[in-house]
Protein backbone atom coordinates (compact mmCIF):
# COMPACT_ATOMS: atom_id res chain seq x y z
CA UNK A 1 0.00 0.00 0.00
CA UNK A 2 1.51 3.31 -0.98
CA UNK A 3 1.11 6.54 0.92
CA UNK A 4 -0.74 9.46 -0.64
CA UNK A 5 1.57 11.64 -2.66
CA UNK A 6 1.60 15.39 -2.70
CA UNK A 7 2.57 17.67 -5.53
CA UNK A 8 3.79 21.23 -5.23
CA UNK A 9 2.65 23.70 -7.91
CA UNK A 10 3.10 27.45 -7.63
CA UNK A 11 4.09 27.10 -3.98
CA UNK A 12 0.83 25.34 -3.06
CA UNK A 13 0.60 21.70 -2.02
CA UNK A 14 -1.96 19.45 -3.65
CA UNK A 15 -2.99 16.17 -2.07
CA UNK A 16 -3.48 13.58 -4.82
CA UNK A 17 -5.35 11.24 -2.44
CA UNK A 18 -8.34 13.60 -2.44
CA UNK A 19 -10.95 12.02 -4.74
CA UNK A 20 -13.18 15.10 -4.72
CA UNK A 21 -12.33 17.86 -7.20
CA UNK A 22 -14.34 21.03 -7.51
CA UNK A 23 -16.48 20.92 -10.64
CA UNK A 24 -15.97 23.61 -13.25
CA UNK A 25 -18.78 26.12 -13.27
CA UNK A 26 -19.73 29.43 -14.81
CA UNK A 27 -22.39 32.12 -15.03
CA UNK A 28 -25.50 32.02 -17.22
CA UNK A 29 -25.63 34.47 -20.12
CA UNK A 30 -28.77 35.22 -22.09
CA UNK A 31 -29.26 36.91 -25.47
CA UNK A 32 -32.04 37.12 -28.03
CA UNK A 33 -35.78 37.09 -27.43
CA UNK A 34 -37.23 36.96 -23.93
CA UNK A 35 -40.95 37.13 -24.68
CA UNK A 36 -41.40 33.38 -24.31
CA UNK A 37 -45.04 33.24 -25.44
CA UNK A 38 -44.38 35.19 -28.67
CA UNK A 39 -41.04 33.71 -29.77
CA UNK A 40 -41.34 32.24 -33.26
CA UNK A 41 -44.95 33.34 -33.64
CA UNK A 42 -46.71 36.16 -35.43
CA UNK A 43 -47.23 39.29 -33.37
CA UNK A 44 -50.45 39.45 -31.41
CA UNK A 45 -51.72 42.96 -32.02
CA UNK A 46 -50.07 46.02 -33.56
CA UNK A 47 -47.06 47.76 -32.06
CA UNK A 48 -47.19 51.49 -31.62
CA UNK A 49 -44.09 53.62 -31.93
CA UNK A 50 -42.45 54.64 -28.70
CA UNK A 51 -43.68 51.59 -26.81
CA UNK A 52 -41.09 50.02 -24.54
CA UNK A 53 -41.63 46.27 -24.69
CA UNK A 54 -42.11 44.42 -21.41
CA UNK A 55 -39.82 41.63 -22.65
CA UNK A 56 -37.20 43.24 -24.93
CA UNK A 57 -34.95 41.41 -27.37
CA UNK A 58 -31.40 41.35 -25.98
CA UNK A 59 -29.02 42.17 -28.82
CA UNK A 60 -25.89 41.16 -26.91
CA UNK A 61 -25.21 38.64 -24.11
CA UNK A 62 -26.21 39.68 -20.59
CA UNK A 63 -25.51 37.93 -17.29
CA UNK A 64 -28.82 36.54 -16.11
CA UNK A 65 -29.14 38.45 -12.81
CA UNK A 66 -31.68 36.09 -11.29
CA UNK A 67 -29.06 33.31 -11.49
CA UNK A 68 -25.94 35.42 -10.89
CA UNK A 69 -25.26 33.67 -7.56
CA UNK A 70 -25.74 30.19 -9.05
CA UNK A 71 -22.67 28.12 -9.97
CA UNK A 72 -23.98 26.69 -13.25
CA UNK A 73 -22.37 23.50 -14.57
CA UNK A 74 -24.63 22.94 -17.59
CA UNK A 75 -27.40 24.60 -19.56
CA UNK A 76 -30.01 22.62 -21.52
CA UNK A 77 -32.37 24.29 -23.99
CA UNK A 78 -35.08 23.16 -26.34
CA UNK A 79 -34.31 22.95 -30.06
CA UNK A 80 -36.09 26.27 -30.58
CA UNK A 81 -34.63 27.81 -27.43
CA UNK A 82 -38.04 28.57 -25.94
CA UNK A 83 -37.33 26.93 -22.59
CA UNK A 84 -34.20 26.35 -20.59
CA UNK A 85 -32.93 24.29 -17.65
CA UNK A 86 -29.76 25.29 -15.79
CA UNK A 87 -28.07 22.76 -13.50
CA UNK A 88 -25.86 23.99 -10.67
CA UNK A 89 -23.03 22.38 -8.68
CA UNK A 90 -25.49 21.19 -6.01
CA UNK A 91 -27.70 19.35 -8.52
CA UNK A 92 -30.47 21.93 -8.39
CA UNK A 93 -32.32 22.65 -11.64
CA UNK A 94 -33.40 26.20 -12.47
CA UNK A 95 -36.09 26.39 -15.18
CA UNK A 96 -37.51 29.22 -17.26
CA UNK A 97 -39.12 29.83 -20.65
CA UNK A 98 -42.24 28.69 -22.49
CA UNK A 99 -44.11 26.05 -20.50
CA UNK A 100 -46.89 25.13 -22.90
CA UNK A 101 -47.87 21.44 -22.77
CA UNK A 102 -45.99 21.30 -19.44
CA UNK A 103 -42.62 21.37 -21.22
CA UNK A 104 -40.93 22.34 -17.94
CA UNK A 105 -42.82 19.77 -15.88
CA UNK A 106 -45.38 22.11 -14.35
CA UNK A 107 -49.04 22.32 -15.44
CA UNK A 108 -49.18 26.12 -14.93
CA UNK A 109 -48.28 28.89 -15.90
CA UNK A 110 -47.78 29.09 -19.70
CA UNK A 111 -44.38 30.69 -19.20
CA UNK A 112 -41.82 31.08 -16.42
CA UNK A 113 -39.88 34.34 -16.46
CA UNK A 114 -36.09 34.32 -16.65
CA UNK A 115 -36.24 36.99 -13.92
CA UNK A 116 -37.83 34.50 -11.49
CA UNK A 117 -36.81 30.98 -12.59
CA UNK A 118 -38.46 27.99 -10.94
CA UNK A 119 -36.18 25.91 -8.72
CA UNK A 120 -36.34 22.11 -8.57
CA UNK A 121 -34.11 20.06 -6.29
CA UNK A 122 -33.31 16.49 -7.29
CA UNK A 123 -33.60 13.78 -4.68
CA UNK A 124 -30.44 11.85 -5.39
CA UNK A 125 -30.40 9.15 -6.87
CA UNK A 126 -34.17 8.83 -7.36
CA UNK A 127 -34.12 11.41 -10.17
CA UNK A 128 -32.98 8.92 -12.82
CA UNK A 129 -35.57 6.34 -11.78
CA UNK A 130 -38.68 8.47 -11.53
CA UNK A 131 -38.58 10.88 -14.45
CA UNK A 132 -42.08 11.68 -15.61
CA UNK A 133 -41.66 14.58 -18.01
CA UNK A 134 -39.68 14.19 -21.27
CA UNK A 135 -37.38 17.16 -20.55
CA UNK A 136 -36.34 15.58 -17.27
CA UNK A 137 -35.15 12.37 -18.98
CA UNK A 138 -32.28 14.25 -20.65
CA UNK A 139 -31.53 16.21 -17.49
CA UNK A 140 -31.42 13.02 -15.40
CA UNK A 141 -28.97 11.37 -17.80
CA UNK A 142 -26.62 14.37 -17.61
CA UNK A 143 -26.83 14.70 -13.82
CA UNK A 144 -26.24 11.02 -13.18
CA UNK A 145 -23.20 10.68 -15.43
Amino acid sequence: MSAPTSDTTNGQQKDSSSPQRERRWGRVLIAGGTDWLKLGRKERGPKSEGDIPEHPDLLEPHILRSLSNVKAVSVHTSCAGCHCIVLDTDGTAWMFGRNQASALGSPKPDSISENAPRRARAEWPRLACQCVWPVWDDVARNVCE
